[in-house]
């Protein structure tokens, strides 16, 4: 924000203040909706992620592009480049955190599924299994041990029952729509370097 300011471009201001309000309501609407398996539709779950992460990723596109007095046409190209790819990073973190390790998260694996947050992963299984399933009952209960049993449940399906390969798949999407859009560049180094970004995304390892 301090870099920002400094700029002194009071369009690169605005849209930063408009990001900063956009990831607010993000992580609001995912705390309202916590425990609530009403909202586990793909369109809440693409708004979610949008509001939290991708916008940010958009504005440091868009930002960039216009502090460089790109034209419009690379600027809206940055701006859906950093879209894509934030939505892709979020996926791949949300799948990370069923099939990563405490050590490389930094944090407990299965975190969001406890808190009470419907990523991708859990409503893959939530759809292979509308009636009964581990998140569904997790969500349920308050009993201590019989949320750790659900949760293991949960993590078992998603990393051993080829969820987790399935939701790498559509990060992989989003990663190739961000590789479209900056195809209107120029080919240079710093393309390359956004495409190497947008690769590395999601190769992280799980």
């Amino acid at each position: 924000a301090e870099f920002v300011a400094r700029t002194g471009n009071i369009d690169v201001i605005r849209l930063f203040a408009e990001t900063l309000m956009t990831m607010a309501k993000g992580e609001l609407d995912q705390d309202i909706n916590a425990y609530d398996t009403d909202s586990g539709s793909m369109r809440d779950y693409y708004r979610r992620i949008f509001g939290k992460t991708a916008s940010l990723f958009a504005t440091a596109g868009a930002g960039g592009a216009m502090m460089a007095s790109c034209e419009r046409e690379s600027t809206e190209a940055l701006r859906s480049y950093g879209r894509n790819l934030g939505m892709a990073f979020q996926i791949v973190d949300d799948v990370l955190d069923f099939c990563g390790t405490a050590e490389a998260l930094g944090k407990p694996v299965g975190g969001d599924l406890l808190g009470g947050t419907l990523t991708l992963p859990s409503i893959l299984l939530m759809e292979d299994e509308p009636k009964e399933n581990a998140v569904s009952r997790l969500f349920a209960t308050e009993d201590q041990g019989e949320r750790q049993r659900c949760l293991a449940e949960a993590l078992d399906r998603v990393c051993n029952g080829g969820i987790a390969e399935r939701a790498m798949l559509v990060a992989d999407q989003w990663r190739d729509d961000a590789l479209r859009a900056i195809e209107v560049l120029r080919p240079n180094e710093p393309r390359d370097a956004l495409s190497a970004i947008a690769e590395f995304v999601t190769i992280r390892d799980f």
